[in-house]
């Protein structure tokens, strides 16, 4: 029994090195990778300031706080995912929770927690209170591959959005074409 347990809390202790091992060789890869992908597509990521709280989000009236940077600049970021984690009814006010992915413009990941209060439980209303905490993650929670790949889809919605737009402009032009040419023929 002893020689069992002996073998046991070695293979336990092996197996928690080797965890430590492929969690630094995770996070290292991974933020080369971001860091790689960060200089591709630097140039066409708009990045805006991550707000801390909105009241009246999604009005004209709509009154924000920032996020800063410890040098006091404004902190802006690029919103890689948003994933729901909670949606009910709390304290008599609909609510939704999410946790938010951001990549900043001096290339770092940052996790929020953010909370979505709806007056009067009206959970659709476009008038609304939303407040973001930085939550601290782990690097064992960072998936790099769906950050890049969800990165990846945004950029190609982008371009697909762009495209369609392009061909918009072409048959608008090409519809003043034909109207200047009716046009002299007066």
């Amino acid at each position: 029994m002893l020689n069992e347990l002996r073998s046991l809390v070695s293979d336990i202790q092996f197996a928690e090195t080797e965890l430590k091992r492929l969690t630094r060789e995770n996070q290292k890869t991974g933020e080369g990778m971001i860091e790689q992908v960060f200089e591709i597509a630097k140039n066409v990521l708009t990045f805006e300031p991550i707000f801390k709280k909105a009241s009246m989000f999604g009005t004209r009236m709509e009154q924000r706080e920032y996020f800063y940077r410890s040098d006091g600049e404004l902190l802006k970021g690029f919103l890689i995912n948003s994933s729901l984690e909670y949606s009910g009814n709390a304290n008599g006010e609909e609510t939704e929770e999410f946790n938010e992915l951001f990549l900043t413009e001096d290339r770092k990941l940052i996790c929020f927690y953010t909370v979505h209060k709806y007056p009067d439980s009206r959970k659709h209303s476009m008038q609304h209170e939303v407040t973001r905490f930085e939550a601290h993650f782990d690097d064992e929670e960072i998936y790099y591959g769906s950050v890049i790949r969800s990165l990846s889809k945004m950029l190609k919605s982008r371009y697909q959005e762009l495209m369609t737009r392009k061909e918009l402009m072409l048959e608008r032009l090409k519809d003043l074409d034909s109207v200047r040419i009716d046009v002299e023929e007066f």
